[in-house]
């Protein structure tokens, strides 16, 4: 079993327990255990794969096709996320975990010198197209000149096995006067109290590290970093992540709406289990959305939002 990534602590509770639930063609059904660590709290995939494996539960269609639909969210995504970085920070920004370059696109429309880390070629070799920058590969992050005004990583910390050694690297790239920006889902979110194993933020075996509010600032505090500030609510990822989640519960295909709008749908079930989806989806989906955006605004106020935005400076 894999100690704790936050404190090195071995012993744990076991949580909940599922297979892999998304279907992408991956067609691998281990089993996986969620934990608590007993020591600091941080909940986490104790039989995560190894990192030479994890690369096998992305799948070829992690990195989503261009289409109408995808590029719809995604301008909803990156103008979330832009709105994100306070208004009196401006200058150079560093995206770790850049995926596409959508929101450094974004950010250099807006005035900003950009750069990006990127861990997957096929995204480097898109990202630096669509912005005509040349994006670092993940294992080359320590060779970067320079340092920047803001720093972000818009959900990718829950997917790093070593997430201190990221952060150390990061804090020598940040400015003394500069802003490291995270977003992480939330594990004490009342999404995953509601929803369990059909949360659709959990998304296990990929995410192997799943923070709260508190493991997270001891994460950065460990780390060099001051905390300066939380951000409950996301308009990219709370109502959906309700949404979705609901959905996997009753019995739909696991993530169907989100596979159909993001990464182009293939079927891989039953003709009659594909109706179901179909059906409960696109006629339940108006009310759920109602029921969705006032909820997420509540939970989020009362710190249990689906995910959060964390800013952290130089101590």
């Amino acid at each position: 079993m894999t100690k704790c990534l936050l404190c090195d602590y071995d012993g744990n509770d076991i949580i909940l327990k599922t297979k892999d639930m998304d279907p992408r063609e991956v067609g691998i059904k281990d089993l996986f255990e969620l934990a608590k660590c007993k020591n600091c709290g941080l909940v986490y995939v104790a039989n995560k794969p190894s990192k030479k494996d994890i690369a096998r539960y992305y799948g070829e269609e992690y990195y989503a096709k261009k289409d109408i639909s995808n590029s719809i969210m995604s301008r909803i995504a990156m103008a979330s996320r832009s709105r994100k970085i306070p208004k009196n920070i401006m200058g150079s920004i560093l995206d770790y975990g850049c995926g596409n370059g959508d929101f450094l696109f974004e950010m250099k429309r807006n005035g900003w010198e950009v750069r990006g880390v990127e861990f997957s070629d096929d995204a480097r070799r898109i990202a630096g197209k669509n912005i005509g920058i040349e994006i670092i590969n993940d294992k080359d992050t320590n060779k970067i000149k320079g340092s920047f005004d803001a720093i972000t990583m818009w959900h990718v910390l829950e997917h790093l096995y070593e997430p201190s050694d990221t952060l150390k690297e990061l804090r020598k790239l940040l400015k003394k006067t500069g802003l490291l920006t995270i977003s992480v889902p939330n594990i004490k979110s009342l999404q995953f109290y509601l929803f369990g194993k059909n949360t659709f933020h959990l998304d296990i075996p990929r995410h192997v590290a799943h923070y709260s509010p508190e493991t997270i600032k001891r994460l950065l505090e460990q780390n060099g970093f001051k905390v300066a500030g939380f951000n409950q609510y996301s308009i990219e990822y709370n109502p959906f992540g309700f949404v979705q989640s609901f959905l996997n519960s009753i019995g739909c295909e696991f993530n169907f709406l989100y596979n159909v709008l993001k990464r182009g749908y293939k079927r891989r079930i039953s003709m009659v289990k594909f109706t179901y989806s179909l059906l409960a989806t696109f006629i339940l989906l108006p009310f759920l959305i109602l029921i969705a955006i006032p909820w997420t605004y509540f939970e989020s106020m009362i710190g249990y939002g689906a995910s959060f935005v964390v800013y952290a400076k130089n101590e």
